[in-house]
């Protein structure tokens, strides 16, 4: 204890000669940081963060040596994060105004430390206003977020200021009544100072004084092109950050004046800092801006309604309050029209490149996340013209596009693969789905067959047709994608006489090992699908995509269809049952480690999709509607198969085709 002691007497008294103007030790401040690593205390810790925070705040007053600055700090740092240093002992030891004044310092290690103090705030809800409480501590925060240079910086403000705000969100439901004081969100919200700082730095409304000429002054942004352009992306993760913790705070209309003051051209949705963001924040005609806003608008789509503070699933009739925002304020639209606009009316190469597939990502999004809202009759229309604009692209795809990597395939297969099933049955989606090839194997391709064609994940076990009972009742979803899966299946092997054939060249010749292993995991997903037969009178699915009988769908095929999955690919895909019982063997001729490492992959790969497979035959899956015998033998080979394997994990007995490209 004793040693102990006097070692941070030599730390004081390090630092003061420090400040007296001498040089200071450096193997002192690391000893220090050392101890305060092995052995945490707040007996220790506050009179070394007291002594830091003195030094560096005069090191700004006086000629004082900087290259020990980093060093000192860093030791601060270290004694500010220990556990049991709370926001009370930050108040002991240093004021808030200097704290406001460290966030204005030039120096970003100064700047990180008054956020480390702050970071303490963030813990409960009395800490969190008294920041919020302080006039002009707030907006540092924010000037600090949206214009300090250092990413990480401007990172760690936005957290503190989204934990301040969480802080006071979440005690309002939970734990306290309804009246909870929530100062820091006032402050943002109801402070004109504070408020207008969002909208300020990051518009580009007032960047031509001569268009604008009433405006105020006081509006004009203070950072430059480039700087504003990012502080705009750091407005649109803000937001999309605070609108999962309270959508009203970002949706709802705060300061009418200050809100309208930044607006384009005047329209009647009401103001907000949401509908500011997405529609005057940014220069609509720069292709690249367009991408970033379009990138936000996919990430709207994911927040969901909360209760109680606690985020809820999507359901109907609840629509996502993005999708909500995002359709009532037309730009769900816009991005549809985007997309299916016809090859001449597209854009330049140029602007094209730069939008890349921005309005891919957010339709994929769309009907990944709101599957149900997608059905919808009064949105059949639209969502045609998406299927029309995908079945134009795959006809009109050149066959050399099919044989390169995944990067070259049309990546409008994304949108296909999330879309409902029940809009794939129907034209022109069925067709969509037909004109994706097996062979040449293309990644994304075999990825997106494997989706399409498995059916959902939470259809029952075992459960392989409607009963009676269930027949005339609005089925859940999942009875319909299992349907529906089933479905796309055999009428997409009735167009592709040769999908086993070529499944299994893809599965065997390892030309494009990613190919091979979308093309093993297409394999598993026939085999281990959760399907369910169609009703045998009545038509099921929605309105507005009705899925076929299973009279229909049997007249339109070549072969009977099977039940399930399984026996599928038992009876009518026997060389692919082959090729994934083959082992993958080396190269006999000059083998690589890359070439190992990818033999490897795919061996492993084989035996987990076998596992799997014999799982799923362990509960009998295919064995009633089975040929006698082939069942069986199937279920011995398999095992016979996995044991080998396990047994001589070294051994490659079996030979794989492996062409150099």
């Amino acid at each position: 204890m004793a040693a102990r002691s006097e070692l941070y007497a030599r730390l004081a008294e390090c630092l003061s000669s420090y400040r007296n103007g001498t040089s200071a030790d450096s193997q002192v401040l690391w000893d220090v940081k050392m101890d305060l690593q092995r052995q945490p205390g707040l007996q220790y810790v506050l009179p070394v963060i007291k002594e830091c925070l003195e030094t560096i705040e005069l090191t700004g007053q006086k000629d004082l040596d900087p290259s020990i600055v980093p060093e000192i700090a860093d030791l601060a740092k270290q004694a500010i994060c220990d556990p049991s240093f709370s926001f009370d002992h930050v108040q002991e030891l240093i004021t808030l105004d200097r704290i406001g004044l460290a966030l204005q310092s030039s120096l970003d290690l100064v700047v990180d430390l008054a956020l480390d103090c702050l970071q303490k705030a963030t813990v409960r809800l009395s800490d969190a206003n008294i920041v919020g409480g302080k006039v002009g501590l707030t907006e540092e925060i924010i000037i600090v977020w949206l214009s300090n240079a250092n990413t990480a910086i401007s990172t760690r403000a936005a957290d503190i200021l989204l934990d301040l705000l969480k802080t006071e969100i979440e005690a309002s439901p939970k734990n306290l009544s309804a009246n909870v004081t929530k100062l820091t969100e006032r402050r943002v919200f109801q402070d004109p100072a504070a408020y207008r700082l969002l909208f300020r730095y990051t518009s580009d409304v007032l960047f031509d004084r001569d268009r604008y000429p009433d405006r105020a002054s006081w509006l004009e942004c203070p950072l430059d092109r480039s700087r504003r352009s990012i502080a705009q992306g750091r407005l649109f993760d803000f937001v999309v950050a605070l609108g999962k913790i309270s959508f009203p705070l970002v949706a709802d209309s705060h300061l009418p004046d200050i809100e309208l003051s930044f607006r384009r051209k005047p329209r009647s949705s009401p103001s907000s800092l949401l509908d500011f963001v997405t529609h005057d924040m940014t220069d609509a005609d720069d292709p690249l801006v367009l991408r970033v806003r379009m990138d936000f608008c996919t990430s709207l789509l994911g927040i969901k309604p909360l209760v109680d503070g606690i985020e809820t699933a999507i359901s109907p009739p609840t629509l996502s309050n993005g999708l909500k925002f995002l359709i009532e304020s037309g730009v769900h639209n816009d991005i549809i029209r985007l997309y299916v606009k016809p090859e001449k009316e597209l854009q330049d190469p140029v602007t094209a490149s730069l939008l890349g597939d921005a309005d891919i990502n957010y339709l994929s999004s769309y009907f990944s996340l709101h599957p149900r809202h997608a059905l919808e009759p009064e949105f059949k229309d639209i969502h045609h013209n998406i299927l029309q604009r995908i079945l134009s692209k795959l006809e009109t795809l050149p066959f050399s596009k099919w044989t390169t990597q995944e990067g070259r395939a049309p990546h409008d297969l994304n949108i296909l693969k999330e879309m409902p099933l029940p809009m794939l049955v129907t034209e022109p989606g069925m067709a969509a789905v037909c004109a994706i090839p097996v062979n040449p194997p293309n990644p994304l391709a075999l990825r997106t067959l494997a989706r399409i064609f498995h059916g959902p994940e939470t259809a029952q076990r075992g459960v392989e047709s409607f009963s009676q009972e269930e027949e005339g009742a609005q089925p859940e979803i999942d009875i319909i994608r299992a349907a529906g899966s089933r479905a796309n299946f055999y009428k997409y092997i009735t167009e592709h006489p040769d999908f086993w054939a070529n499944l299994a060249a893809a599965i065997v010749v390892v030309s494009i090992p990613d190919a091979t292993k979308q093309a093993i995991d297409l394999a598993w997903s026939i085999a281990c699908a959760r399907w369910i037969e169609l009703p045998s009178d009545m038509p099921i699915g929605t309105h507005a995509w009705p899925l076929p009988t299973e009279p229909v769908l049997r007249s339109k095929l070549r072969t009977r269809p099977f039940r399930t999955g399984m026996t599928t690919l038992l009876a009518l895909g026997p060389e692919v049952w082959e090729a994934l019982l083959m082992r993958v063997e080396m190269p006999r001729v000059a083998p690589t480690a890359d070439a190992s490492s990818i033999v490897y992959d795919i061996q492993v790969m084989k035996e987990k999709v076998l596992t799997d497979i014999l799982e799923e035959m362990k509960q009998d899956t295919g064995k009633m509607e089975c040929e006698t015998g082939l069942w069986e033998s199937s279920f011995s080979e398999l095992e016979q198969t996995l044991r080998d394997w396990r047994a001589n994990p070294g051994r490659r007995n079996l030979e794989v085709k492996t062409l150099e490209l």
